[in-house]
């Protein structure tokens, strides 16, 4: 079932701190403001940005060069928590049904639908195309689930104890890389980790693991192949200013994962796939100070802007962004805030907000598809 751990913030999430609540959004947002079409209604574009509605349970759609929004492009399924996209088809983690559904981003139609198990809680997925997988981190039931991409069906399940309440997965060559937050209590998390897993003909067998710290709660990672390293978002503790992040050494593996940087950045940061700026080498986290940034200044990592000097602050006291992609041909930031139901664009130089648009009930996970 869907809990308030399933945020891309500490366990519990940021919406447990204020007075309200999920319940409470769900009350206010109610349901997608307008009909949620069957079918594509706005023709097929080379860049599109997708990002989940976590409360109207829909996909939304922006495309970037025609500046055209579909608030609900189309329905998935209960609570979808992330989004992942491979050879023309869109997948999407339901929270809510323990399942993760593909759609064909031509037409919007739905392809398959992977049934996980009951108690899951799937949280995130990561594709790994060379090896013909998708894998899914499921948050309650301390697995990672791996999906044929091919048959879209589940072929195992992976249970290891490093696996404590996992929320995110990457892949970095051979290698599946899986955070676990080790959640206890909203305000109490256990020692965090990054675990490696080998892909090999014989399914995934155990490689390293890193411990990040107690109370660290490693949200989402971000892999960066070129240098062989892994950004690991480290959000901290509920009402705490203690974002951090670590850089990962991931070329010695299967012997063993280093850490290579660590950025006191503050805030809950947050990390999405998109949120690189490969050209400047700038990265970006999402949360509830804002956003913020980092770079690598050719000898080492460095904070450009930190929870004290944000590049955007959040709206007001009810807003958090929920995700940030990068937009490198236009040079922006696409952005979503999560309680406010809107996509915000924002320019990289001078850092000021181009539009605001209203899209649907609890934004998350951009994705920008080019």
């Amino acid at each position: 079932m869907y809990t308030d751990t399933s945020w891309r913030r500490s366990a519990a999430g940021w919406l447990a701190a204020a007075s309200l609540g999920v319940a409470a959004v769900v009350l206010l947002s109610g349901c997608p403001a307008d009909p949620v079409p069957s079918s594509r209604a706005v023709p097929l574009q080379p860049r599109e940005l997708f990002f989940v509605n976590t409360l109207a349970e829909t996909v939304g759609l922006y495309q970037p060069d025609t500046d055209r929004l579909v608030a609900n492009a189309f329905p998935v399924g209960s609570m979808p928590n992330d989004i992942a996209w491979h050879d023309g088809r869109i997948f999407v983690v339901n929270s809510g049904d323990n399942s993760v559904t593909v759609y064909d981003q031509g037409s919007f139609d739905q392809l398959g639908e992977i049934y996980l198990g009951t108690g899951r809680n799937p949280y995130s997925i990561a594709i790994a195309a060379d090896h013909g997988a998708a894998y899914v981190a499921n948050f309650m039931h301390n697995s990672l689930s791996v999906i044929d991409l091919t048959s879209l069906t589940q072929i195992t399940e992976v249970l290891h104890s490093s696996l404590q309440t996992p929320q995110d997965v990457a892949v970095y060559q051979d290698f599946v890389l899986v955070s676990s937050t080790a959640y206890q209590t909203a305000a109490s998390f256990g020692p965090g980790s990054v675990t490696a897993f080998l892909v090999s003909d014989d399914g995934l067998t155990y490689a390293a693991s890193f411990v990040t710290g107690d109370n660290s709660n490693p949200q989402t990672m971000l892999v960066v192949p070129e240098r062989g390293e892994v950004h690991v978002a480290l959000t901290g503790i509920q009402s705490a200013d203690d974002g951090e992040v670590v850089v990962l050494d991931l070329t010695e593996l299967p012997d063993g994962i280093e850490e290579l940087h660590r950025l006191d950045t503050g805030g809950s940061p947050s990390i999405r796939t998109a949120s690189w700026h490969q050209g400047e080498e700038v990265f970006y986290l999402s949360g509830t100070k804002g956003i913020l940034s980092y770079h690598f200044d050719g000898d080492a990592y460095a904070v450009l802007h930190d929870s004290a000097d944000p590049v955007l602050p959040p709206g007001g006291s009810m807003s958090f962004y929920s995700g940030v992609a990068v937009d490198e041909s236009r040079d922006m930031l696409l952005i979503t805030d999560f309680p406010a139901d809107s996509l915000m664009l924002l320019a990289r130089q001078g850092y000021h907000v181009v539009d605001e648009k209203r899209v649907s009930d609890g934004p998350l996970a951009p994705l920008l598809v080019e």
